[in-house]
């Protein structure tokens, strides 16, 4: 299944700043959206036919992926500070605890067209 799933660590810090960089050219990205959970959510149940990433700024969840082509499956705990890169036709259901902050992006820009439905029990 191609996804990439790993700890950010902090690139740069000083006594005026502490910088992380969450992302550096594994793909272009159009479309960068903020999410405030604000009750422990289920997100997704879909898949895109581009590539997407995520971050998570605060929180904790754990996310499913389920790779559409074969059916292989993974499950993963998604901590703060951790960055997953998915690749096109990757179903992924997440679910965030409340208080979390998570960061989403993708190759094109989003619209609700864009996503296709499957259910990951």
């Amino acid at each position: 299944m191609e996804f990439k799933h790993e700890k950010i660590n902090i690139t740069h810090e000083d006594d005026r700043r502490i910088l992380t960089e969450i992302f550096n050219g594994d793909f272009e990205i159009r479309n960068i959206n903020i999410l405030e959970i604000k009750k422990d959510s289920v997100l997704g149940n879909h898949y895109h036919n581009d590539r997407e990433i995520f971050y998570l700024l605060e929180g904790e969840g754990s996310i499913i992926f389920v790779d559409i082509k074969n059916g292989e499956r993974e499950e993963a705990k998604f901590l703060k500070g951790e960055r997953i890169i998915m690749a096109p036709k990757i179903a992924h259901k997440l679910f965030l605890k409340k208080g979390s902050l998570f960061m989403t992006g993708k190759e094109k820009g989003f619209s609700q067209g864009d996503l296709v439905k499957y259910e990951i029990n």
